[in-house]
């Protein structure tokens, strides 16, 4: 898979729908999250601390979960909502959500993580 390539030389590891990563500053996670009828997928992100709060942080944007879109504004459309057929038909379709995961949310990850 796409947001394997990314994602695992990045240290993070799989477990059945989530990608994640600890250390001593938290856990942070790429979570696939299927919409309740099953189509579309959701690329969700999270950070939690080690005392399982959201982090306190000034590009947070707040809440617990956070998609590609509401993080990165610059994204004209939720490039984090895929539909399984795409995918399957327009592998295509994942090349703009696994730029955005190398080149803004695995460096935001990273300062997230450096900050223990």
């Amino acid at each position: 898979m796409a947001l394997d390539g990314v994602l695992t030389p990045a240290g993070y590891t799989l477990g059945k729908t989530t990608w994640s990563r600890m250390t001593a500053a938290g856990k942070s996670a790429v979570h696939l999250q299927r919409n309740r009828y099953g189509w579309d997928v959701q690329i969700v992100l999270r950070f939690v601390t080690p005392s399982g709060e959201v982090p306190d942080h000034p590009d947070w944007p707040g809440g617990e979960d956070v998609t590609l879109a509401e993080f990165f504004e610059e994204a004209v459309s939720d490039p984090g909502t895929l539909a399984f057929i795409d995918v399957l038909e327009r592998p295509e379709c994942l090349t703009l959500a696994t730029e955005i995961l190398r080149d803004q949310v695995l460096p935001w990850f990273k300062a997230l993580h450096s900050e223990a």
